[in-house]
Formats: structure tokens, C-alpha cells, sequence
């Protein structure tokens, strides 16, 4: 979608070719969606019996605040992001995709050693930091112009994703394989409530504060987000079943490559 920015310059109507070009992935998800396999633990939940189906609603409020604040700054941010270089810094589109590529590069490398770390520290090393960077550096972009515009631009996006690799685990880690879907699902529901928040304040705010004291008061929420990450749990090095009890029975085995049992039917 960045690629095709230009696009949006040939016409008044030209953002209609961004969006058309976007149509194109949409067999190659169907083809993909196709060969996808199912996973070793929704097959094993089928065959075994005793596999923990309760979701544990602390959980599920303490994950899903985490998400509702976060993209209560973060998608107002993507979403006005834009507009503001179009309307405040006077880009065309083309010098906007430019921003968009070069202040993204470190976003690359945050994602690579946010996951690393994550695996070798424990998921609250990146989280927090992550959070704070996000909020600290994008409030930053917004209120400011030039070069430090770009500088901030650029470390919000290589520090703020320190954290997506832990948060993306995070929620599946928290909950059963028998729920784990609909645990997803409805954290999802949370994050886009969230949203819809953030860009509600944010257009109120922009209207009567301006880009960079709106996004000011916005980036409280990811800064609270930070704080509550402190108590996240580690599940670092742990397998599912020991997080979610799912072997409290012993009817899990404890290897994907363990054999399954043969069915019993009823006479």
C-alpha cells in the first residue's frame, strides 16, 4: 500500500487505484488459506479427553486493557498519520510514501530483536519498553516538524515494535487450546473498540487542539498500557499445556510428538 501512494497523485481520483491494487492479494489469500494444516493441539483436543476449556477472565481483562489502550494512541496515529504530513507538513504523496519507507526501515530490525529478546528475556523486556517508546516518540512526531519530525518518526517505529513479537504471543499463551480462537476473537473485538475510541478523541482533539497536543493527551493511554505491562506474566520457555493446565489430567501429551491413542467407539 505504501508502494502505491504515487497513485493517489495522478488524479483527484487516483486514491481509488490505491485501494484497486489492493484486490490483487485477495485470490492469493484464498489459495494460501487452502494449504494451510492444522495445528498438532487442535487435532490432539479432538482425540483427548480432560483438556482445560475455561478461559480465565482475569486474564482475558488484564490482555485486553493491554490492547484497548494501546490502539487507543496507535490507531489514530496510522490512521491521521497522512493527513497530517499532507495538511500540517505540505507532502505530496509521493514524498510521503519517501517518510513512510525510510522511517520504517527500523521497524524491520525492532521487530527482529524484539522477538529475539523476547524469547531470551521474557516478554515484559519488550513490552514495556515498546509501549513507552511508542507513546514517547509518536506523540513526539506529531508535535514537532524538520528533521527531529523524521527522528522521532524513526525511533517510534524501531522501539515501538520491540513489543509487537511478545504482545502477538502473548494473548495465545494466555489461554486454553480449547478457547484460545474465540479468546482471540474477542481480544480482537477489544483492540478494534479501542480503536474506534482513539479515533473518536483523536478528531475531537485535532480539531480544537491541534496534531501535537492531541496526540499529547493520547499517548497517556499507551504510557497506563506500560505501567499494567509491568505485572505481565513471563511464559517464556514454557510449554501451553504447563500455562493453562492443560496436562493436569495427564491426558495431554506433553510432545507434539507423542502418538495418539486409538479411538473408541461405542457399540
Amino acid at each position: 500500500m505504501i508502494l502505491t501512494l504515487p497513485l493517489a497523485d495522478l488524479d483527484t481520483n487516483g486514491w481509488r487505484f490505491v485501494f484497486l491494487v489492493a484486490l490483487v492479494c485477495v485470490p492469493l489469500l484464498w489459495i494460501a488459506a487452502r494449504h494451510l494444516p492444522e495445528s498438532h493441539r487442535f487435532v490432539t483436543r479432538h482425540r483427548y479427553e480432560g483438556t482445560a476449556r475455561r478461559m480465565n477472565p482475569r486474564r482475558f481483562v488484564f490482555v485486553g486493557a493491554l490492547l484497548l489502550l494501546l490502539n487507543v494512541f496507535v490507531a489514530p496515529a496510522s490512521q491521521l498519520q497522512n493527513d497530517f504530513l499532507r495538511t500540517d507538513q505540505g507532502f505530496a504523496g509521493s514524498r510521503i510514501t519517501l517518510f513512510i519507507a525510510v522511517t520504517s526501515i527500523l521497524g524491520l530490525f525492532g521487530i527482529l530483536l524484539g522477538g529475539r529478546m523476547a524469547d531470551r528475556r521474557g516478554r515484559r523486556v519488550v513490552i514495556v519498553p515498546g509501549f513507552v517508546a511508542t507513546a514517547v516518540f509518536g506523540a513526539a512526531f506529531f508535535a514537532t516538524d524538520g528533521v527531529p519530525m523524521w527522528i522521532a518518526a524513526a525511533l517510534a517505529a524501531g522501539l515501538g515494535s520491540l513489543s509487537i513479537p511478545a504482545l502477538g504471543v502473548l494473548a495465545p499463551e494466555m489461554f486454553p487450546t480449547a478457547r484460545r480462537g474465540t479468546a482471540r476473537g474477542a481480544l480482537s473485538a477489544v483492540a478494534t473498540a479501542g480503536s474506534v475510541m482513539g479515533l473518536l478523541g483523536a478528531g475531537t482533539l485535532v480539531d480544537h487542539l491541534g496534531y501535537g497536543s492531541a496526540f499529547t493527551w493520547l499517548a497517556l493511554a499507551p504510557l497506563t498500557a506500560a505501567v499494567l505491562a509491568l505485572r505481565v506474566p513471563e511464559t517464556s520457555g514454557l510449554e501451553l499445556e504447563a500455562l493453562n493446565e492443560e496436562r493436569a489430567s495427564g491426558a495431554v501429551p506433553a510432545s507434539p510428538r507423542a502418538p495418539l491413542p486409538p479411538r473408541h467407539r461405542n457399540p
